[in-house]
C-alpha cells in the first residue's frame, strides 16, 4: 500500500512538472509504466536496535483512591500527595527514570480533577504519554511487588 502510494506521488510529481514547465515539456509517466531505475520507490530502513525509536501512546488512567493522610491530588514537594504516590509507582514501572519536573512534563500528565487535604475520589481521571512497557518474562510475584499495597500507606 505504501509503496503504491509513493508511485502515485512519483508519477503525480511528474505530471506537475511537465505542466508547470511549458518550454520543455517532460514525457507523462502512466501508473503501469515502469519508473527509472535510479530512483528507488521504496526505502527501507533498517535501525540499529541501540537507536530504535518507540512511539509514545496516550494512556488514560482511571484510579479511586482515599485521601486519608494526603494533602490534595496536586503534587507538592513539602507534603504527601496522590501525584507524589503516582510518580512513585511510575518510576518503581519504569515509566519515569527519576522524580524530575523536566522528565514529568515529558509524559504530558493531565488531571481531570485536583481534591484537597483528606479528600477522596471515586472516578478519577489522569492522562499521560508513555512509552509501552511489556514484560514477557515478568512473574506474577515480580509484578505484585511493582503495586503498592495498601498496608504500605
Amino acid at each position: 500500500m505504501r509503496c503504491n502510494l509513493i508511485k502515485a506521488l512519483h508519477i503525480l510529481r511528474i505530471w506537475i512538472m511537465s505542466v508547470g514547465n511549458h518550454l520543455t515539456p517532460k514525457p507523462l509517466k502512466r501508473a503501469g509504466s515502469p519508473l527509472p531505475e535510479d530512483q528507488p520507490v521504496c526505502k527501507v530502513l533498517v535501525a540499529d536496535s541501540e537507536n530504535v525509536k518507540v512511539k509514545k501512546r496516550m494512556y488514560a488512567l482511571l484510579m479511586m483512591y482515599s485521601g486519608w493522610g494526603y494533602f490534595g491530588m496536586q503534587r507538592s514537594p513539602t507534603h504527601p500527595t496522590i501525584e507524589g504516590e503516582l510518580i512513585k509507582a511510575l518510576i518503581s514501572c519504569g515509566f519515569l527514570a527519576n522524580n524530575n519536573p523536566e522528565e514529568f512534563r515529558k509524559v504530558w500528565f493531565q488531571r481531570a480533577s485536583k481534591t484537597d487535604k483528606s479528600v477522596s475520589a471515586i472516578g478519577q481521571v489522569c492522562s499521560m504519554l508513555v512509552t509501552p512497557r511489556r514484560r514477557r518474562n515478568q512473574t506474577e510475584s515480580e509484578f505484585s511487588s511493582t503495586r503498592s499495597h495498601p498496608d504500605s500507606w
